[in-house]
């Protein structure tokens, strides 16, 4: 077995998990940009700091992550969090990619 993938680090996921939602998103949920019963796709969710800050809303949150780890480190922080094995056929209101490129 090799070494562990550095986005599966227990450290990594606490260091994502545990930061506060993305400026960003919170000056558009501020500004009043996601309509009522918003749904939003979340790519590279990391340890859900977004996803949680929107299901704290009443945000529909379908989260996606190229880390396994990452995808349990939200499912634990946000039991109302969805994650998507197929993106076709889905529509969405928002979707976040933040800090994945």
């Amino acid at each position: 077995m090799g070494p562990m993938p550095a986005w599966d680090h227990p450290d990594t996921i606490a260091f994502f998990r545990d930061r506060p939602p993305d400026h960003r998103l919170v000056a558009l949920v501020e500004a009043g940009a996601l309509p009522c019963g918003a749904r939003v796709l979340d790519l590279g969710c990391a340890g859900g700091r977004n996803a949680a800050y929107l299901t704290d809303l009443d945000v529909e949150v379908l989260a996606v992550d190229a880390s396994p780890a990452m995808v349990e480190a939200t499912r634990a922080r946000v039991a109302r969090v969805d994650a998507l094995d197929d993106l076709l056929d889905e529509a969405f209101d928002l979707v976040l990619a933040l800090g994945v490129l």
